[in-house]
C-alpha cells in the first residue's frame, strides 16, 4: 500500500521541524528519497527561491517555542485589527445606540 503524505508533512520535513513521533512513522526509503531529490528540478522551485526569506522565518519560528507563542499572539492581534477595520461602521453604530 502506497502512502500519500500531506504537503505540510513534507514541508515540515524539509524545514527540519517535523515532530519525531511523525518522522519515525515515515519509512527510511521515503525520507532518503525526499532528502536526495534535486530541488532545482521540482515545479515551483523558482518561486521558492524568490520567497526564501519567508521559509527561513517559518523555520526559525517553528523550532523556538517562545517565537511560536509570539507568532500566534501576533496573528490574533492582526486578525482583531482587520475585524475592527472591516466592521468599524457596524461597531460605531452599535455603540451609538
Amino acid at each position: 500500500m502506497k502512502i500519500t503524505y500531506h504537503p505540510a508533512v513534507i514541508i515540515a520535513f524539509y524545514l527540519k521541524c517535523l515532530p519525531s513521533d511523525i518522522e519515525e512513522k515515515i519509512p527510511r526509503s521515503t525520507k532518503f528519497d525526499w532528502s536526495k531529490k534535486q530541488e532545482s528540478t521540482l515545479f515551483g522551485y523558482e518561486w521558492f527561491c524568490s520567497n526564501r526569506e519567508l521559509f527561513d522565518t517559518i523555520e526559525k519560528i517553528s523550532v523556538n517555542k517562545n517565537l511560536l507563542k509570539l507568532n500566534k499572539a501576533l496573528i490574533k492581534a492582526i486578525a482583531l485589527s482587520r475585524f475592527i477595520v472591516k466592521y468599524k461602521g457596524a461597531l460605531n453604530g452599535g455603540l451609538a445606540s
